[in-house]
């Protein structure tokens, strides 16, 4: 009986796990490095289309320039929060006049970070989230 319920419970974890929430979330670290602080920030996930559609504009631009736009564009359109601040202390807005800012490093890790978790299967913990 008991097993039968953790099987029951296992089922509908995985259930949810194959369905991103339109208001689903995940946090993310990029460690302290170099000269730069440790950044920590909130993103959507991209589904497996989204994160090939992505890929392919940033292949695709015409140029570097174009390419790097691609890719400031949607880490514009997917993370939600972040602590990365200007030297004054106010917080980075999260908008391409800002973005351009902002170190290339972590520019790049970050969209990273959003294209590598696209579409794979999420741990329990991050279910709970």
């Amino acid at each position: 009986m008991v097993e039968e319920k953790v099987n029951s419970e296992i089922k509908k974890i995985l259930k949810k796990v194959l369905y991103y929430e339109s208001d689903y979330t995940r946090d993310a670290t990029i460690p302290e490095c170099k000269e730069l602080p440790e950044v920590n920030f909130t993103y959507i996930p991209l589904t497996t289309i989204e994160a090939a559609k992505a890929t392919e504009k940033v292949v695709r631009g015409k140029d570097l320039v174009e390419s790097i736009q691609a890719t400031m564009e949607m880490v514009i359109s997917q993370v939600t929060k972040w602590d990365i601040t200007k030297p004054n202390g106010d917080p980075v807005l999260i908008i391409m006049e800002e973005l351009k800012k902002v170190d290339a490093f972590v520019v790049q890790r970050i969209a990273t970070e959003i294209k590598e978790g696209a579409g794979e299967i999420l741990t329990e913990s991050e279910v709970k989230n």
